[in-house]
């Protein structure tokens, strides 16, 4: 955030605080009045009230001000990789979920559906726990001869909205 005082006599100098209660979550010293201050990354999601403190200098006396900001989810985007893409109805399939967001956590849930003569199936349904990079494996059972759609759900979490994505995989004889 950008924090500017202003005075008259020339350019206040010194340096600002930013508080979230109690708690310090950023500060920087002031150059021409003015002052870029990197707020704490694990700031909660959700509404809170910070206060802008100046120290004040020999020509300008300290000041506070407080301002409202709200905190949201970062965005997620999940993608969905199949190996073999077309396996045999003898081979062992495995999904590779990889989820994008600051700091992935939680699980993805891998559901396997097939479709045949207008009804679709659900064959496999399973969860499995990210990584910490974001990354979850599931190998499949052996499927029989057909197309399948293969989706990849990401439920979110603390701080990341959720994502899914779909792939499909055609398993040959």
């Amino acid at each position: 955030m950008t924090v500017r005082v202003t005075g008259s006599g020339g350019p206040p100098t010194g340096t600002v605080r930013v508080t979230d209660g109690k708690t310090l979550v950023g500060s920087a010293t002031l150059s021409g009045g003015k002052a870029t201050v990197t707020v704490a990354s694990d700031l909660r999601v959700g509404s809170h009230t910070l206060t802008v403190t100046y120290s004040g200098d020999k020509a300008f006396a300290a000041s506070s001000d407080t301002v409202k900001v709200t905190v949201t989810k970062t965005s997620s985007s999940t993608t969905v990789k199949v190996s073999p893409k077309s396996p045999t109805h003898t081979q062992r399939a495995t999904v590779t979920a990889t989820v994008k967001t600051v700091q992935p956590s939680g699980s993805v849930t891998v559901k396997v559906t097939h479709k045949v003569a207008g009804k679709t199936t659900t064959v496999v349904t399973t969860k499995a726990a990210l990584s910490s990079k974001g990354t979850a494996s599931v190998r499949l059972p052996k499927l029989a001869k057909g197309t399948y759609a293969v989706t990849v759900t990401y439920g979110g979490s603390a701080t990341a909205t959720s994502s899914k994505a779909t792939t499909t995989v055609a398993v040959r004889r």
